[in-house]
């Protein structure tokens, strides 16, 4: 056969990046506790205020190295000022957004810290619904609705985010938002009526689309006594192993202490 030579290429395919995962879910169904479980050194981005206190326990139970900015992205006379501001008024628009876009700003840089730092394994986004929250603020100002088809440029903002840290183990926390569906009602202001479905979805950006390995809904019954029977979880989406999508993954030992990232990449098959 004939030898083929090409300057910067080579037959053997490289594989340069690494998982990104999309956990969401309730008030104590587990989120922190998996993403300790992640490869370490960790390098935290803690966006909710309270995330440094949830995740110092878990971390030292653990044992587990994690390295986050010693500042928080919004000490209290901010987050005062900003609650005092009326978003209404269009004198005070911007100001919200140059805030907003300064916190994203702050917020990149951090994690532009973390991507360039070569032992720092893992990064975990805690919660990327809020960090969503800061982008779309800083393009929109705080506004309680904000058109599907006007959201390009935070989206474009999100997967620039996430595509700079394809070479870490990635986990965006989220909350998340119970589904609704249209009655086909309207109210008194002639918007349409929804109802609760009982199903839940991911809070924050929809469009991650490819960026994203894996989706887990974490699920938790807070009166169950066993531990594998209080945390469940199922994957929701999959780009390893479409068949797993949308399941419980209790025969694959994924519940309770079980759910861990380890566990997680054996059974959607990941290869490094």
């Amino acid at each position: 056969m004939k030898q083929i030579q090409i300057p910067g290429f080579s037959q053997q395919i490289k594989l340069t990046d690494k998982p990104t995962v999309s956990v969401y879910g309730d008030e104590g169904s587990g989120k922190t506790r998996f993403a300790a479980t992640a490869p370490d050194p960790i390098g935290l981005l803690p966006i909710d205020d309270k995330s440094k206190r949830t995740f110092k326990p878990v971390a030292e139970k653990m044992g587990k190295i994690v390295f986050t900015p010693d500042a928080n992205y919004i000490n209290h006379a901010e987050a005062q000022k900003m609650a005092m501001l009326d978003s209404e008024k269009k004198e005070n628009l911007p100001i919200i957004k140059q805030f907003y876009t300064e916190l994203h700003k702050r917020v990149l840089e951090d994690a532009m810290k973390l991507a360039s730092n070569r032992d720092i394994a893992s990064v975990v986004v805690d919660s990327n619904t809020v960090f969503w929250h800061w982008i779309l603020f800083g393009h929109f100002g705080r506004r309680n609705k904000i058109d599907q088809f006007s959201r390009d440029a935070p989206n474009n903002d999100m997967q620039e985010f996430i595509g700079a840290l394809k070479h870490k183990n990635l986990i965006l926390l989220h909350r998340s938002a119970e589904i609704y569906k249209n009655t086909g009602e309207v109210d008194a202001a002639g918007r349409p009526k929804g109802v609760g479905t009982g199903k839940f979805k991911s809070e924050g950006c929809t469009k991650l689309g490819y960026l994203i390995n894996i989706e887990v809904e974490l699920v938790s019954a807070p009166k169950a006594d066993d531990l594998d029977k209080k945390f469940r979880m199922r994957i929701r989406e999959c780009q390893n192993n479409p068949l797993i999508e949308g399941e419980f993954m209790d025969e694959y030992g994924l519940k309770g202490e079980g759910i861990t990232w380890d566990n997680i990449m054996t059974v959607i098959g990941w290869e490094d």
